[in-house]
């Protein structure tokens, strides 16, 4: 442990290792710094993480929530960390009691996609507003992963809040498209209410008729029903692949979609830029910060909207070419994963 004396030990803590939190995690597990150790207190139902990590397996939210809150000071004890960082919203109602008592830590909380917007209930929204305001006043950094959200953030926290957008491996140079024998049209994420795959499926049916387009999901979820409904109305689900599985796809596909109900700040469209996808969105929290309208592709919240965008882009060959050169630029100079973790790790060495 000699070699360690003089480095700063970061504690990172999450029940929910899956999607964008899983993503940022790795990128941090497998890209070192000589200053930082990183150490990871993972609560999940899959561990994927291979060091410097501490795994118990999920079974419920208030399980997780539970567990965290004894075993957190024990870990605590083990790496003794200069800085704790929480990732969710239920880590972050946790270490912000811990903040209260280990004052010679630093802590932050990274929520990567605001709880009061998962979900569509009117008295939880406000329930879960009103516990992002009351809690922003104990002794934590907020970290946010996009400017809309920092956005949010600013409506109920009048402390000092960090952005740090999400970032991605991007190549230095760019891979023009081949030719398909079909348009292929890609989305990736969870089956869940938050990433909209009702909208998606909705979509997929206006297109129904149509042979020369295919469309794609990569991911599965905790909507086990949708899977058949979409098998049936033929859309390929490739369920949870590995990612250079993710780029392959994405390489061969021509458009991507993400029609999510919020977001943080989606890797998954970050993945699909640095492959030269253009985009078709919705314009929410997250996605609206990586899509520029005409430039890399469209966002819109209106239906209409979303199947025009979609039928401008598989007719026009020239368009698609355009805007798929210009998201791999935008995300190799605005987004990519240097720049993300060199800003995180100078937070944590103030």
């Amino acid at each position: 442990m000699n070699r360690f004396m003089n480095n700063i030990n970061v504690l990172h803590i999450t029940e929910c290792y899956d999607g964008g939190i899983k993503t940022f995690l790795d990128n941090i597990s497998q890209n070192h710094n000589k200053k930082i150790n990183n150490f990871f207190l993972v609560i999940s139902k899959k561990n994927y993480l291979k060091k410097n990590h501490y795994f118990y397996k999920s079974r419920s939210r208030l399980y997780s929530t539970l567990l965290l809150f004894i075993i957190l000071p024990y870990y605590i004890n083990i790496v003794k960390p200069r800085i704790i960082h929480s990732h969710s919203s239920i880590a972050g109602f946790v270490i912000r009691f811990y903040s209260l008592i280990y004052v010679n830590t630093k802590f932050f909380y990274q929520p990567h996609g605001l709880v009061f917007f998962s979900t569509k209930n009117i008295f939880l929204k406000k329930i879960f507003y009103y516990y992002e305001k009351i809690f922003s006043f104990f002794p934590c950094t907020i970290i946010a992963c996009s400017k809309s959200e920092f956005n949010q953030i600013k409506t109920f926290s009048k402390k000092k809040i960090l952005l740090i957008n999400n970032g991605v491996l991007v190549s230095e140079k760019y891979y023009k498209k081949k030719n398909n024998k079909f348009i292929k049209i890609v989305s990736i994420g969870r089956l869940c209410y938050q990433k909209n795959p009702e909208l998606f499926l909705k979509v997929r049916n206006y297109f129904i008729k149509n042979n020369k387009i295919k469309f794609i999901w990569i991911g599965g979820g905790e909507y086990k029903n949708m899977k058949n409904i979409f098998k049936k109305c033929k859309i390929e689900i490739t369920g949870w692949v590995n990612q250079n599985k993710v780029d392959k796809i994405l390489k061969t596909s021509d458009i991507f979609i993400l029609l999510s109900r919020y977001e943080g700040m989606p890797f998954s469209i970050l993945h699909a830029q640095s492959n030269g996808l253009p985009s078709v969105v919705t314009n929410v929290v997250g996605n609206k910060d990586l899509i520029i309208n005409n430039f890399n592709g469209f966002k819109s919240n209106n239906y209409k909207k979303i199947l025009e965008y979609i039928l401008l882009l598989c007719k026009n060959k020239n368009l698609r070419r355009q805007l798929s050169k210009n998201s791999h630029y935008l995300v190799k100079h605005k987004f990519n994963l240097n720049n993300q973790l060199s800003r995180l790790y100078s937070y944590y060495s103030m």
